[in-house]
């Protein structure tokens, strides 16, 4: 009987615990309001006590008065600084008892946003009032038993819900916990104190400890986020917050990483926060402050990463947001994604028990690398120039995957790399040939951090020679080399291999002639620009610091579309240099662009293609001089090709692998499935290239058309009879000269330079 009793009486015990009490119900949903209103909280039972707040805190019992907090809002960033008072700020629980009027606090006075979150003397405080909701915590105790708590954000303002045109998030805490001297994961606090304390003489500098170094687990704070949409909140639960960064961490405005939990009440953040996407359904999200380029344009990371997101890798998808802070504006950030186990089980469903994924020189974050090294060992004592070696090591990696990763981090000049923001994955499997995508066992590399690309430091980096910088052997007494060395050791082998280069070389040049066009990327930095400047004045008076305007915004983006500008041809440069080869440029033609169409190495001549326009031909590229292309003709349905005409003249095979020692023409002509259609030849006679250096070539299906050309005085220069498609100009001097053309009794004129 005992026993039946004790286990009765457990059971009643957990029948109370697991009791639950009904929420209280707030009149309004959250939202953006035009006018004041009158908000009441109330619940079915009348003898339960409504407790709320209004500045972010939880409601308890216990804080019903007000807790008190130590902040600070100095420290002795340099030796011989006073150390700060401490001061002090409160947060409260009240009684309901009245409705609440919910009304425009944009005059408020600041309390957060008052507070430094680091220990710089210079840093900027906004000294009038940031724009400012109200939020709302309440809940219910009966008994002593705690209902859990609702949350409501409103912000009232005369234009409603057209107030920002970004989605707005929400974060509400404790603000001992956040902004709190002694463990506030938001501040400088008591950890810099004590170290300047520990280091009275040394000099501090961004890697200084402080409170918001704190990482891990540790350091997770439980909050409250929501997240609206066109005024429309969307999702209102609690998460988990953790700091994000590593250098970006001692700026103000610092990144933070979201997580979702069931612990927390919900274990996804169930939304798909981006454009186009496939997913809605995130364990993780980080908040980004734009890491390094956040004092610069808000965009930088997000832009590259979205200018290459066809290409064959994975980037972290991007969504600009308005943040709040216990009711306080704070500012622009950018949803990212997160590389971890996580998102590879979503995109590639990879088990965490089946996942590698590494960082850097092989530092582990999930899995192991013991493939890694084993691979990095073969490297070490194999060349790639044998081609069983290097058909080896495509089991290993995917070449492919990390050709453009390379590239796109040459061409952007991301100096912070590849010793550095290195990170790839792999399923723990033997090479599995014929397996989905990234299930097949080889390393495969992710896009992450492109803050330092596109003349982030305005150093006229466009012309600094990052294929060099990222391929080559660093010698011992080189900053930083046995790292260095590491990181470019796979490139330096892959180049060894005479196909695999030239591959490498035919693939940037691909890239430089679509992905890479100035106006393709000018057009990209336009579009992120549009989406973040109707918000970027608020943003400024926020946070301020070297981002002290308007005009100083638009500069630093400007700084980047001459980037777009200047780039191309430093990078044409450089591959010439590396491998000694000359740039010639390439035009692609068709007898009728209804009937087919022309691809060039991986790239399809197409107005569906990434950086080509829509009436595409004729096209022209810039290529190298004795590094094979692949050119393919590649008829609709109802069509079959027929032969090449221009500088390839007769060629009947669909696909030519050529060797060029200059500049090429080829016309595929495309003839309806029909073997009694001839191809009319066309009468149009064009020139390329130009501005040109010795030779220009007709783009024509003509020959034995007369030539001449004069000087812009008059003068004649040379004249005759094109009987093949090129004409040697290089004894003129570098000018401007006129080159007229009779054909069938029309004349044409173009002004040409030679350079």
């Amino acid at each position: 009987m005992k026993k039946i009793l004790f286990s009765f009486t457990a059971f009643i015990s957990i029948l109370h615990l697991n009791a639950q009490v009904d929420t209280p119900v707030l009149s309004v949903e959250s939202g953006f309001y035009e006018n004041e209103f009158t908000l009441t909280i109330s619940h079915s039972d009348p003898s339960a006590v409504i407790i709320y707040t209004l500045d972010g805190s939880d409601p308890h019992l216990d804080n019903i008065g007000g807790i008190t907090y130590n902040y600070k809002n100095s420290y002795p960033q340099n030796p011989g600084d006073p150390f700060g008072n401490l001061l002090q700020n409160s947060f409260e629980t009240l009684t309901y008892e009245n409705p609440l009027l919910i009304e425009d606090r944009s005059n408020a006075p600041n309390k957060t946003s008052a507070i430094p979150t680091t220990f710089f003397n210079n840093q900027y405080i906004p000294q009038t009032p940031v724009f400012k909701g109200t939020v709302v915590k309440a809940r219910v105790v009966v008994d002593s038993e705690y209902s859990d708590i609702v949350v409501r954000n409103y912000y009232v303002t005369p234009q409603g819900v057209s107030r920002y045109t970004l989605p707005v998030i929400s974060l509400n805490i404790d603000e001992d916990k956040y902004y709190g001297y002694e463990n506030g994961l938001n501040v400088a606090g008591q950890l810099f104190d004590q170290w300047r304390t520990d280091n009275p003489d040394d000099e501090s500098d961004i890697w200084t400890n402080a409170n918001y170094w704190a990482s891990g687990s540790s350091s997770e704070l439980r909050l409250n986020f929501s997240y609206m949409e066109n005024g429309v909140e969307i999702l209102n639960h609690d998460a988990g917050i953790r700091n994000h960064g590593n250098g970006s961490r001692h700026m103000p405005n610092r990144s933070v990483r979201l997580y979702a939990k069931g612990d927390y009440g919900v274990s996804k953040f169930n939304h798909s926060f981006f454009n186009d996407y496939d997913y809605d359904s995130f364990k993780r999200i980080i908040l980004r402050n734009s890491g390094n380029d956040g004092y610069k344009t808000m965009f930088r990371d997000a832009f590259i990463q979205q200018t290459v997101k066809h290409l064959n890798f994975e980037i972290q998808e991007y969504q600009p947001v308005i943040l709040f802070v216990n009711s306080e504006y704070s500012g622009i950030y950018n949803i990212r994604e997160r590389y971890d186990e996580h998102y590879f089980d979503r995109v590639f469903g990879i088990d965490e028990d089946e996942l590698d994924f590494l960082e850097n020189d092989g530092i582990v974050d999930v899995g192991d690398a013991s493939h890694f090294w084993s691979m990095m060992s073969y490297l070490e004592n194999n060349s790639l120039s044998d081609d069983t070696n290097f058909d080896y090591v495509t089991t290993l990696i995917d070449p492919v995957n990390y050709t453009d990763y390379y590239i796109i981090n040459i061409f952007s000049v991301n100096y912070d790399w590849p010793h550095n923001n290195y990170e790839f994955f792999r399923k723990r499997v033997v090479y599995t040939p014929n397996a989905p995508y990234g299930q097949d066992g080889r390393w495969r590399w992710v896009v992450k951090d492109m803050d330092f690309g596109f003349n982030l430091f305005e150093n006229d980096e466009y012309s600094h020679n990052t294929l060099e910088y990222a391929t080559k052997f660093y010698l011992p007494e080189e900053w930083n080399a046995e790292i260095f060395n590491k990181s470019t050791l796979l490139m330096r082998r892959l180049l060894e291999n005479e196909n695999y280069k030239n591959y490498f070389i035919n693939r940037f040049a691909d890239l430089l002639n679509t992905t890479f066009l100035p106006s393709k990327v000018i057009d990209k930095i336009d579009e992120l620009e549009a989406v973040i400047e109707p918000e970027i004045g608020e943003h400024i008076q926020r946070w301020g610091g070297e981002l002290s305007s308007y005009n100083v915004w638009k500069s630093n983006i400007g700084v980047m579309e001459t980037f777009a500008q200047q780039r191309p041809d430093y990078q044409i440069q450089h591959i010439n240099q590396k491998f000694n080869t000359d740039d010639i440029e390439v035009m692609l033609d068709v007898s009728d662009e209804n009937h087919g169409y022309v691809k060039i190495n991986t790239i399809d001549i197409l107005p569906t293609t990434v950086g080509v326009t829509e009436n595409p031909y004729p096209w022209t590229g810039t290529y190298f001089e004795n590094i094979p292309i692949t050119i393919t003709a590649v008829p609709n349905e109802g069509y079959v090709f027929s032969h090449w005409l221009g500088t390839v003249e007769g060629e009947e095979e669909e696909q030519l692998i050529i060797s060029p020692d200059s500049s090429i023409y080829a016309k595929a002509v495309f003839v309806e499935d029909d073997a009694s259609t001839e191809y009319e030849l066309s009468s149009d006679i064009k020139i390329f290239p130009n501005p040109f250096n010795d030779m220009i070539y007709f783009v024509t299906d003509q020959y034995g058309f007369e030539y001449t050309v004069y000087s812009v005085d008059g003068k004649l220069v040379k004249n005759g009879t094109i009987n093949s498609l090129t004409l040697n100009l290089d004894n003129l001097q570098s000018g401007m000269y006129l080159l007229k053309i009779q054909n069938r009794g029309k004349e044409t004129t173009h002004k040409i330079v030679k350079r």
